[in-house]
């Protein structure tokens, strides 16, 4: 079995109070690191006493490094002096001939948490069995230009989503539900649910689910939403205590996912994911038509269980065809007590936080006064963090279906523990807490980019943004022992993930430096098949981007060196002697030349393969033994074959080229 080459390492970081969600992340250390991760060959079987002996230049006195330990993995630990670069030890220890990798042994430090206010606050978003991981998945994702349709009591102007909020429609046609006496019109602001309605405040139910999904980060404002960088389109179906009409709802799912509506403007930004925090005790009925059709025009549709602790077979549109159920777990990460549920992976699909939500709401009681935040409990509130995820996954892969938005959300589920009310012997809760940082890995897994072929031996220049990605796939010729990837050069910072078949992502690879800058590299055992990410760190500009592979030697082989010469050539009629070079990347000219002697030899080369009379790439037949072959230089391995047309004798043989 394959084994990894670079074996990441884990220090454990000291988080501050503030950072109770922080997981740890590998960050980058100085190009003057003290400690780097060798791996040679065989290392299994070097001991701590025959590291001197198979790599002399460690405590040599001849360079400043020094062995420490043997990882569990194998590789070795050494330790150099504190202005020591990788470049550098790279080339002491190219000495022993032995060195397969090397990497900086780096620091380990917390992720990134959001300057909002409340965002510790935020139990939701951490990556303990409370939350759903979104801190790791903002790394990857943050659902930018990702329409998300909130069908819900309308909006009301918040700071903390503003920018990227579109006003979409007010679908309510009853005017004794509407609280705002105009029926149906382009305003889906929330004049408040508690108008009219004796007895109750104003919810802000839709403010509230708006913010759950799209609040900025980094504003220094409230809360962080799931997918901060979604657009949401506000579709208003629910006035007056909170209720609204099967009819304007159907209605609002059509326009929501582009449908043209008679008497209505044409929605000019369609929905790719669909939220609905609402529902009745009822049959699906009328609503699948409507949810059919947002999922033929890609649409996700997200739908809460329902509060009322039963079977949410029995809760419309829960129980749709196609849709995302989704149930809630309270702050100590079990189902709530409220949530509706589904026995043996009925109608819930997966689960997210829904109890003491924090999120934009706004001060009125009847009318809307000023923006705040609030908590919230319920699976309208569950629901949103599901919404929110499909959206930084559909950023990553927006050719995912419906279906498979669903089947990936779905298995990426964390199952709960045997003493959750929630587990896996009687899922009553689907298949388990929704978490976002593998949901969004398993999109970008699936998503198949490689169209960007890289060539073996040609040097590409590739640019990128910060958080970029660019794929390539990489073809080994079936002589290859070894393939080397490297980045080197330009400007800015680029990361390099090599996967041996498969689909590379950031969260699976065979191999990824994750050096600072550009000289990265990676080697790996032969294979028919690579793909390649390059992730911007930072933004990079004019990176060259090579992969070169390695051969075993001919058996019956001698290796040339540039312009090295070889005497004293002797052979019968059709005796062949067999020699072979590797020629560096971008050299100018390449020459191989037979002379002196007596008798006939003819001369033979090609790149990558032993040569023969029907496959070569060059083939000198002239009488006696003076021919000459000049090639167009590749990198690579050139085998040339000196074969005896009649016999010959004290020949000469010769391969230079100009570097």
């Amino acid at each position: 079995m394959f084994k990894k080459l670079i074996i990441a390492s884990t220090i454990a970081a000291v988080l501050s109070p503030q950072q109770v969600f922080a997981s740890t992340k590998e960050t980058k250390q100085p190009e003057t690191a003290k400690r780097f991760i060798v791996k040679l060959k065989a290392t299994e079987k070097i001991k701590d006493q025959s590291v001197k002996k198979t790599v002399p230049i460690v405590h040599s006195g001849k360079s400043n490094l020094k062995y420490k330990r043997k990882l569990a993995s194998g590789d070795l630990l050494i330790e150099a002096g504190d202005f020591t670069s990788l470049e550098q030890v790279k080339s002491d220890l190219a000495q022993s001939g032995q060195v397969i990798s090397i990497e900086e042994d780096e620091l380990v430090t917390a992720h990134h948490l959001p300057n909002d206010p409340y965002v510790n606050s935020m139990y939701s978003i951490g990556n303990d069995t409370r939350g759903i991981n979104a801190i790791d998945a903002w790394d990857l994702s943050r659902g930018n230009g990702v329409n998300v349709a909130i069908l819900d009591s309308g909006f009301t102007d918040h700071p903390d989503y503003d920018e990227r909020s579109i006003n979409g429609y007010d679908m309510i046609s009853y005017s004794s539900y509407s609280n705002d006496s105009d029926g149906r019109d382009s305003d889906a602001h929330d004049p408040g649910t508690g108008l009219n309605c004796e007895g109750k405040a104003s919810s802000w139910h839709g403010t509230h689910v708006a913010g759950i999904i799209g609040a900025s980060m980094d504003n220094q404002v409230g809360t962080v939403g799931i997918a901060p960088e979604s657009n949401l389109l506000h579709v208003r179906v629910l006035g007056k205590c909170n209720s609204g009409y099967r009819s304007d709802i159907i209605d609002g799912i059509y326009w929501a996912a582009g449908k043209e509506i008679p008497g209505l403007p044409v929605n000019n930004n369609p929905a790719k994911v669909i939220n609905m925090s609402l529902g009745g005790t009822s049959s699906c009925g009328s609503y699948q038509s409507a949810i059919d059709y947002a999922r033929e025009q890609g649409a996700t549709v997200v739908v809460s269980a329902g509060n009322n602790n039963t079977d949410a077979i029995n809760q419309s549109p829960a129980n749709c065809h196609g849709v995302i159920t989704v149930a809630a777990t309270d702050s100590t990460g079990d189902k709530a007590s409220y949530s509706n549920f589904s026995p043996w992976l009925g109608v819930v699909d997966v689960v997210a936080p829904g109890s003491t939500i924090i999120a934009p709401i706004n001060t009125g009681t009847d009318g809307p006064l000023f923006a705040d935040y609030g908590y919230k409990s319920g699976t309208s509130m569950s629901a949103p963090h599901v919404a929110g995820v499909v959206a930084l996954m559909l950023e990553k892969n927006p050719t995912l279906s419906p279906d498979e938005v669903e089947e990936i959300i779905k298995s990426t589920a964390d199952q709960f523990g045997p003493f959750f009310d929630c587990t896996p012997q009687e899922p009553i809760c689907g298949h388990g807490m929704v978490n976002a940082f593998a949901a969004v890995n398993k999109a970008i897994e699936t998503n198949t980019p490689n169209s960007n072929v890289l060539e073996m031996n040609q040097t590409q220049l590739i640019s990128g943004e910060e958080k970029s990605l660019q794929y390539l796939s990489l073809t080994a010729p079936e002589t290859a022992e070894t393939v080397t990837v490297s980045i080197n050069g330009g400007s800015g910072d680029a990361d390099l993930y090599i996967k041996q078949g498969g689909n590379v992502s950031v969260d699976n690879y065979d191999c990824r430096p994750w050096l600072t800058g550009n000289s990265e590299s990676c080697t790996l055992p032969a294979a028919s098949e690579y793909s390649i990410l390059v992730r911007g760190y930072n933004a990079y500009d004019n990176v060259e981007l090579l992969a070169t592979y390695s051969e075993p030697a001919p058996e019956n082989g001698t290796e040339l060196q540039n312009g090295q010469s070889v005497w004293n050539l002797s052979g019968e009629h059709n005796d062949e002697l067999i020699f072979w070079a590797d020629v560096p990347n971008n050299v100018t000219g390449l020459w191989v030349q037979t002379w002196s002697g007596t008798g006939d030899a003819d001369l033979w080369v090609k790149k990558g393969a032993l040569p023969t009379r029907e496959d070569n790439d060059c083939y000198e037949s002239t009488a006696g033994n003076e021919e000459t072959c000049v090639l167009s230089p590749e990198g690579g391995r050139y085998y040339i074959k000196v074969r005896g047309y009649s016999a010959f004798d004290n020949a000469a043989l010769r391969i230079l080229w100009n570097e």
